[in-house]
């Protein structure tokens, strides 16, 4: 992981998650809350859990929102194919967004349901090939 847990933008973002796939290290990012930064909020870490008997390593990405002036300009959809080329363990945790689990549903990822605190949580996740 980066020294410097702090994201602007995408690009930044899957630099460093690029990084830590190749020194197979853990991913941990968080939005920076400076004027420059595109976002409001973003949580990128690594989660783990069990998938078909077996415990399972992912980049989790658990919560994402653009400043008002960035959405609406397919930054996400560009974000979000690169990281799919990646060929990793992929999860988007805690999905409440229906449009957003839409598009992620219809890209081949698959349901995982779990309880927290007597909630219900829904993400989607694919497995590397």
């Amino acid at each position: 992981m980066s020294d410097n847990p702090f994201v602007k933008n995408f690009d930044q973002l899957l630099s460093n998650i690029k990084q830590d796939v190749q020194n197979n290290e853990h991913s941990l990012y968080i939005a920076d809350e400076s004027n420059d930064s595109i976002f409001s909020k973003v949580l990128v870490q690594r989660l783990t859990r069990e998938i078909n008997g077996k415990e399972v390593h992912f980049v989790a990405i658990r919560d994402v929102d653009l400043k008002e002036n960035y959405k609406g300009k397919k930054l996400f959809t560009a974000f979000f194919k690169e990281l799919n080329s990646l060929n990793i363990n992929l999860m988007f945790h805690d999905i409440i967004n229906d449009k957003f689990y839409s598009f992620i549903e219809k890209q081949g990822y698959k349901i995982f349901k779990e309880e927290k605190y007597g909630e219900e949580l829904i993400s989607l996740y694919k497995l590397k090939q």
